[in-house]
């Protein structure tokens, strides 16, 4: 929505992707348009490894900002996932709802879903999709919901806030205070 040449949305102000898997957008995907950018990850996520999709999205998009939940999981985003908060790492019943419901040659099937390859797109890049079968422990589910509204707010304020002052506050929060005060995430 705040991308594509021809599916984004003009409207778009700011984007944040929560552990969004990125390594099939290429740098000149992003290059035709600047909008603030957020990427919320955890390093412990086995679904959308941190490494190919979070890490690289400094150098990838500009304007870009990222936040690492430091052992957070990919599907400890989600909402249901409260109930399964005594789990080390809740990314094990997500890669087995993900890569159980993948047929064999399926995600051949989609690439193009997003345009031709010639608009910044590489369908054949590395995901790592539920590669790694080491699950490392996670934080507690709920506490990485409540850091990621922390996140999103305070990203949101720093954006779209009409006072230069809170503006400006709330990017020092994300910046400096959040990482010191919360221990469990970093900026960069």
């Amino acid at each position: 929505a705040a991308y594509h040449p021809t599916l984004g949305d003009p409207r778009v102000g700011a984007a944040i992707s929560i552990a969004g898997p990125t390594s099939l957008f290429k740098e000149s995907f992003f290059s035709k348009k600047s909008v603030p950018f957020l990427m919320l990850a955890g390093d412990a996520d086995v679904i959308v490894p941190y490494e190919i999709h979070a890490l690289p999205v400094l150098d990838v998009i500009a304007d870009s900002r990222l936040i690492t939940l430091h052992e957070g999981s990919h599907t400890g985003f989600s909402g249901g996932v409260r109930y399964f908060r005594a789990l080390p790492n809740p990314d094990l019943l997500g890669c087995y709802a993900v890569t159980g419901n993948i047929e064999e040659g399926e995600q051949d099937e989609w690439a193009g879903l997003l345009g031709p390859e010639n608009i910044g797109l590489d369908y054949d890049a590395e995901t790592g999709l539920c590669e790694n079968s080491d699950y490392p422990k996670t934080m507690n589910v709920l506490r990485q919901q409540m850091l990621s509204k922390v996140v999103v707010a305070a990203f949101f304020q720093s954006v779209f806030e009409p006072e230069e002052s809170k503006r400006q506050a709330a990017a020092d929060y994300l910046r400096k205070v959040a990482p010191e005060e919360l221990g469990d995430l970093s900026f960069e």
